[in-house]
């Protein structure tokens, strides 16, 4: 499905397109293609409770830049009380973010905003998360 819509230009889209001026439209294509495929090959496979617990744990504002995000582990760590309610233990949950690269945070992000906008949408968040591909068995 193709569609035209004006898209603001930041640092990151002037970066990535730089030198493809006659070609940005597939450039940015490729790019967010590529980017798809990482995520997808990179998604921690947590059970449904830890998701939850995540979701009960954090805010999308919690995680919106680099530096929160890589401290997503103390948060968790905080919230026993919301992760208690998934029967999920935080501090196990937070010595598993700590564990995760760069990579698997950047997905696990993905994957918490493509909830929480589930949500927002009137949805089941489980059901994006296992559609994505986020849900063990």
């Amino acid at each position: 499905m193709a569609e035209k819509f004006p898209i603001y230009f930041g640092e990151p889209l002037a970066t990535a397109t730089a030198g493809y001026e006659s070609q940005r439209s597939a450039r940015i294509n490729r790019v967010a293609h590529e980017w798809l495929q990482m995520i997808a090959d990179n998604v921690p496979q947590l059970p449904a409770s830890e998701w939850q617990a995540l979701m009960a744990a954090t805010t999308s504002a919690a995680i919106a830049d680099d530096a929160t995000l890589k401290l997503l582990w103390a948060s968790v760590a905080d919230a026993a009380v919301e992760c208690q309610q998934f029967e999920v233990d935080a501090d196990a949950l937070a010595a598993k973010l700590r564990k995760m690269t760069a990579t698997q945070r950047y997905a696990l992000r993905e994957m918490l905003e493509r909830a929480w906008a589930a949500v927002e949408a009137g949805e089941d968040p489980q059901a994006c998360l296992q559609k994505a591909g986020a849900l063990k068995g």
